[in-house]
């Protein structure tokens, strides 16, 4: 009877393991990345092991500190706010897991509700140094940037940094070496809240009512502008992994990838990879 007994638990418990999800082993799940990302990354981590009991780790550090824990190993997942360039793609594969926005933004008292791309330019290079240059009081412009590697910057220099010369060629304009570096969206919301004259761009899920954000060229980074191609400060969110990866992150992505994990994107105030799904 005994030997029954202990021979019936083993087949329960064998018939346990092959009811759940393959996950070769792996209980935990390590993401590393850009803090554009993490707020989504967490809430995905929190509902994911709701559902399988998987401990999804979610670290910043910023797009290219994520690529390279990818490539090394540090991390199963790297959260990147940037495409991949050459050198990086090498053993890694990209998917789109949303597309986010910039906006520009500067401190609620200021009047300024417009700027084109041009005085956008002249701001962060140091050329246009007051306010009044470009409408508003004769005040000193205080820039706040972020840190070299983050995808934020990458973007927005890609975008208003870049003019082209009379010969065809691109020339990208050097930041203003005065400005305040700061580490994160959240880091440069805050500093543009607490300093009247400042000026920075920030990722559109992390604009809130604290800061007020501007049109450029009269275009409002809404999600149809965004859709429709009219705002050009755009660009697509990468989760980024190795090309042999484990079943449990396969399975974790295509949880992003879903219709429900989709919804996190649109709560966070990113847009999903399906136009149907955004909000206006």
């Amino acid at each position: 009877m005994k030997f029954l007994r202990i021979k019936n638990i083993v087949l329960v418990f064998i018939l346990v393991l092959i009811s759940l999800p393959s996950f070769a082993g792996k209980n935990h799940i390590t993401i590393a990345g850009s803090t554009t990302i993490m707020p989504v990354s967490e809430k995905w981590a929190k509902a994911y092991k709701k559902k399988t009991g998987i401990v999804v780790n979610v670290h910043g550090g910023g797009s290219t500190s994520g690529i390279k824990a990818t490539q090394t190993g540090t991390a199963d997942i790297g959260a990147s706010s940037r495409e991949l360039n050459y050198s990086e793609k090498d053993h890694l594969k990209q998917i789109i897991i949303g597309k986010d926005a910039l906006a520009v933004i500067v401190n609620k008292s200021n009047q300024i509700k417009d700027l084109n791309i041009d005085q956008v330019r002249g701001i962060f290079s140091g050329r246009i140094k007051k306010w009044n240059e470009v409408g508003g009081p004769d005040k000193p412009i205080q820039i706040i940037n972020r840190e070299s590697g983050s995808g934020t910057r990458d973007l927005f220099t890609e975008v208003i940094m870049h003019i082209m010369l009379a010969d065809k060629t691109n020339k990208v304009v050097p930041m203003c070496l005065s400005s305040i570096v700061n580490n994160s969206n959240a880091e440069v919301k805050e500093s543009v809240k607490l300093i009247p004259n400042s000026v920075g761009y920030i990722s559109i899920g992390y604009v809130d009512n604290t800061v007020k954000p501007l049109t450029i060229n009269s275009i409002s980074p809404t999600p149809k502008n965004v859709y429709d191609g009219k705002y050009s400060l755009v660009r697509n969110l990468y989760y980024l992994f190795k090309e042999e990866n484990d079943k449990s992150v396969q399975s974790f992505l295509a949880y992003v990838l879903s219709k429900e994990g989709q919804l996190f994107v649109t709560k966070e105030g990113f847009l999903p990879i399906v136009e149907n799904n955004a909000r206006d």
